[in-house]
């Protein structure tokens, strides 16, 4: 990947939280309110000892886990030092990716024109979703310290403040279903609404279609003015989900199918119905809620004839001793009508 090291537009930390004390983005609830129905006591601190926990996490080389972890200490927290109390807003990230066919490309992520991104989920249980999908809300980079002698001095470190995603509940998708994956806001409320990821943990950028069915919705962030919706600033809600388009370039769609140079390991967990018996087929019934029922049919392997009829062994060895004699006698007739190879191929005819 790559961000530019330009730091002409600085933020200080402290003033940026001041700035923003409504907004979830900042700040996290802890009951399902809406902050003009909160007390200060309800609203915790989130976004520096988020990005806290995120540096150090990667400062100690911890595998990428979203930071959902809880072992941190506030002296832990403390030991990192932003040098200045400020981290620098860049523009864009560009992700550098290698295609199936061993291609280098790119994807430019911007905030406010092209800013979903798709990172590789860390959790290997069965039937879990191979990927992670986020919006970016911001591009930063910052020189950080640590007060620890098991970490390095000072550094220069980039990371992106994202919008989690997260998989619609009782959803079935795949390509044996015919369904795109479908995903939506993480509510705001969730201690893991919002958070920090490294740009080398990126897969590349992803296209999200809004379900207009769904219609859309303030509940997911209610507050009509946040960070989190620079995309669009002037929006007050948000749409309820999104389809994930999985057909927006051939790379994307090796990615979920699997099976293309450099994502042999995608075909088993990214079609995620391949475990499936070949014997059975699945078809789904919607209902008018959209709610998807799986039913399964078992078919066995049998021959059906023109008329639907299962045909037995012997009707098939029958038929197989009948084109035999028919073939025998259409010998016989051309023998006895007494043209030999030598007249036919005199006639320009090859010699069967």
């Amino acid at each position: 990947y790559h961000i530019s090291p330009p730091k002409n537009r600085p933020i200080d930390i402290s003033t940026a939280i001041r700035d923003n004390k409504g907004d979830p983005a900042y700040h996290v609830c802890s009951k399902s309110l809406r902050f003009c129905e909160l007390l200060p006591t309800d609203i915790i601190l989130a976004f520096l000892p988020k990005l806290q926990d995120h540096l150090l996490g990667r400062l100690k080389n911890r595998d990428f886990d979203a930071d959902m972890h809880d072992e941190f200490s506030d002296e832990d927290r403390n030991s990192i030092r932003f040098v200045g109390r400020k981290i620098y807003s860049v523009q864009t990230c560009r992700i550098y990716y290698t295609t199936y066919d061993l291609q280098r490309q790119s994807d430019t992520i911007n905030p406010q024109t092209h800013p979903d991104i798709m990172l590789r989920s860390p959790e290997t249980e069965e039937g879990a979703d191979p990927y992670w999908y986020a919006r970016v809300i911001g591009v930063y980079h910052a020189n950080v310290w640590a007060e620890r002698t098991d970490i390095p001095a000072s550094r220069r470190m980039d990371f992106l403040w994202v919008r989690w995603l997260g998989r619609e509940p009782d959803y079935l998708s795949g390509f044996r279903r015919a369904r795109l994956p479908k995903i939506g806001f993480v509510e705001s409320t969730d201690e893991f609404a919002f958070s920090f990821v490294d740009p080398a943990n990126i897969v590349r950028g992803c296209h999200l279609i809004p379900a207009f069915h769904g219609g859309r919705t303030s509940d997911l962030l209610p507050i009509p003015r946040s960070i989190a919706r620079c995309l669009n600033p002037g929006d007050v809600d948000d749409w309820v989900n999104f389809y994930v388009n999985i057909f927006v370039d051939r790379d994307m769609f090796m990615r979920y199918f699997g099976g293309g140079i450099g994502h042999l390991d995608n075909s088993a967990q990214c079609q995620g119905d391949t475990q499936e018996s070949d014997s059975e087929e699945i078809e789904m019934e919607v209902d008018d809620d959209g709610d998807a029922t799986e039913v399964r049919q078992n078919h066995e392997d049998i021959d059906m004839n023109s008329n639907g009829v299962e045909n037995s062994e012997e009707e098939e060895e029958d038929e197989l001793l009948s084109e035999e004699e028919f073939s025998g006698d259409n010998d016989s007739d051309g023998d006895d009508s007494g043209r030999s190879d030598e007249d036919s191929d005199d006639n320009g005819y090859a010699s069967l």
